[in-house]
């Protein structure tokens, strides 16, 4: 007798515990699947939110930089400009070879500069 319940008991053990195993891989398998669901919805979110807020900052940024852009370009006009009639006023009042190049000089680069200025300006407004 002890011996016939010994060979059953893991047969009885197996009948018992199939449905159970199959019970509780199915809630596991349930609940990863859930949860994995839960999970892409909150990557998917933050994502959102994470683009929205980069987004926002770079437009903030890309308007300093633009502000940034068109002081310097300001204070080299200026720059330019002061140079120019810097150099120009030495040329007319020492006549000097050298002087009136660098007048010339000075001049063109404030009238590139100018030039170069006012293709930036119109590609801005269009």
């Amino acid at each position: 007798m002890f011996q016939q319940v010994t060979q059953t008991l893991p047969l009885s053990w197996a009948i018992v515990l199939s449905p159970v195993m199959t019970a509780t891989l199915t809630f596991v398998t349930a609940y990863l699947g859930w949860r994995a669901k839960k999970d892409k919805d909150e990557v998917k979110n933050t994502l959102r939110e994470v683009t929205e807020e980069t987004t926002t900052k770079l437009d903030s940024i890309a308007v300093v930089a633009k502000d940034t852009h068109t002081l310097v370009n300001s204070q080299m006009g200026q720059q330019l400009m002061m140079y120019a009639i810097t150099a120009r006023t030495l040329a007319d009042l020492t006549n000097k070879p050298e002087h009136i190049k660098a007048a010339e000089e000075a001049d063109a680069k404030l009238a590139d500069h100018v030039k170069k200025q006012h293709l930036v300006d119109s590609k801005e407004d269009a």
